[in-house]
């Protein structure tokens, strides 16, 4: 028997008898209108993205600082939180028509947190888009919760953000948890946070968003969304991780320009025999074009490049997707020389982020081996590197038997925080900074707070604190307490 409990963020847990586990399905049902900003550049601010990468980041959730934390938290205790997180949905911000922004909540409730003296800010941006951008072909019945009709608007937005924001924002997510999309398992529930299908269609959001706030902040970090679909240990929980980070379900065509005459051939390897068809081949020129390019399931394709010059030859490739999006590989091609290209490598989504968000809701002792297994799907498609990001996990303080304030503090603590961070993991971001009010979070009282709803500590909020005080996770410089407008 099974009983289906959902809390106040979107999570749903599943509650069986003692012999067996508890699936914890994260998500997020409500769309906070949060966050951000007008066009600038802080002079006084720090690079925001000088060394992101390499910073170990612990930081906090909250649905809004302005109303939630300070007003809950002493404020001897702000300094703690450090790295504040915080959703922006697209519709809280342009509303009303494209370029038409309303930055006065996201301005508030960034203030809020740099007025915590915090040394960074993550910003996810989220679904819901604007009922004008929406698609109303999106399956799934609320084309809002999708693709918009045209990806560029999504782009157009991010860009917005990230210029706005240059200098105060190093963070940024492309959306929440695409993975909980129409088919995933949960969906049966009617648990949907992806209108679509996020194994065909996510890339094309990630791809704008990521060229998007790299064109405003290029040294901002921009993650992924979480992609599992179900919270169990089996292959089939990492199943979009795994399309997408090998490149498949992309239909392309592609343009090949070099600054000296080439050859350009391209193949077709099965990936179950490992055969290999030459599909088609053209040469003597320096601008070629391949039409109707696809990495489907069991298509890898081969781009190589022969360069009979004396001198090496700048080529740039374009990949011209489908769904209106673009990108481009850069290469060298050596003298006299056949070069390569692994065209599902070269458009798989770990170069289009800086790192792979993961929320592992499982049990604190397997946070882990979510963290591990991702790992292993990152190097078995060649980018050992990598990072993955844990931009949301949390353990429920309330509920007894099941849930307790010590069991959220060995979450906190040395056994789920303690377990990524053995396994190599450099960012995570708690949810959440405060209960929600009794009798309104979903669930029967389930709650994430790190203190309750009148304002007192729970042991897991010590634990947050001595993460904070230790060298695993270090103090850099704050950022300016207010926005300089």
């Amino acid at each position: 028997m099974s009983v289906y409990l959902r809390s106040g963020k979107g999570v749903f847990m599943r509650f069986e008898s003692k012999r067996t586990s508890v699936k914890i399905y994260t998500g997020i049902l409500i769309a906070i209108a949060l966050l951000l900003v007008v066009v600038f550049t802080y002079p006084g601010s720090c690079s925001s993205g000088n060394g992101l990468g390499e910073r170990k980041v612990l930081g906090l959730f909250s649905e809004s600082f302005q109303n939630n934390l300070k007003t809950k938290y002493p404020a001897s205790e702000w300094p703690w939180v450090r790295n504040a997180r915080m959703y922006l949905t697209w519709s809280s911000v342009e509303l009303q028509g494209k370029g038409v922004y309303d930055w006065s909540a996201a301005d508030a409730e960034i203030n809020s947190a740099l007025s915590l003296g915090v040394d960074s800010i993550l910003l996810t941006l989220s679904l819901p888009c604007p009922i004008w951008a929406s698609n109303p072909n999106t399956p799934g019945g609320n084309p809002c919760m999708g693709p918009p009709k045209n990806l560029k608007d999504f782009g157009d937005f991010c860009r917005a953000v990230a210029t706005r924001y240059k200098g105060i924002v190093d963070y940024y997510q492309i959306l929440q948890e695409p993975g909980w999309d129409i088919d995933a398992p949960p969906a049966s529930s009617g648990i949907v946070y992806y209108a679509g299908y996020c194994d065909w269609s996510y890339m094309g959001m990630l791809r704008e968003g990521y060229q998007a706030v790299k064109k405003a902040s290029p040294n901002a970090y921009v993650a992924s969304g979480a992609m599992l679909d179900e919270i169990t240990r089996t292959p089939q929980a990492f199943r979009t991780y795994e399309i997408l980070l090998a490149g498949c379900n992309q239909n392309f065509s592609m343009k090949v320009d070099s600054k000296n005459k080439i050859v350009a051939v391209l193949y077709h390897r099965n990936k179950y025999d490992g055969g290999v068809v030459k599909l088609r081949s053209q040469g003597g020129g320096k601008n070629w074009s391949f039409a109707g390019v696809t990495t489907r399931e069991g298509f890898e394709e081969l781009l190589t490049l022969q360069n009979s010059e004396g001198t090496g030859t700048p080529t740039t490739i374009t990949f011209m997707f489908s769904d209106g999006t673009t990108q481009q590989k850069a290469v060298t091609l050596p003298a006299k020389s056949s070069t390569t290209i692994d065209v599902n490598h070269a458009i798989s989504l770990a170069t289009q982020c800086d790192g792979v968000a993961l929320h592992p809701y499982d049990y604190p002792q397997w946070w882990n081996w979510y963290y591990n297994y991702l790992k292993g799907i990152c190097a078995n498609n060649g980018f050992p590197d990598l990072e993955i990001v844990v931009t949301e996990i949390g353990w429920p303080n309330g509920l007894p038997p099941d849930f307790t304030p010590e069991g959220q503090r060995q979450a906190i603590g040395e056994v789920g925080v303690g377990g990524l961070v053995g396994a190599g993991c450099r960012k995570i971001w708690i949810f959440e900074d405060v209960d929600f009010a009794p009798g309104t979070s979903w669930g029967g009282g389930l709650t994430f707070g790190l203190y309750n709803y009148y304002g007192s500590p729970y042991p897991a909020w010590n634990e947050y604190k001595k993460w904070q005080s230790s060298p695993t996770f270090p103090d850099y410089t704050n950022k300016p307490p207010h926005l300089p407008w």
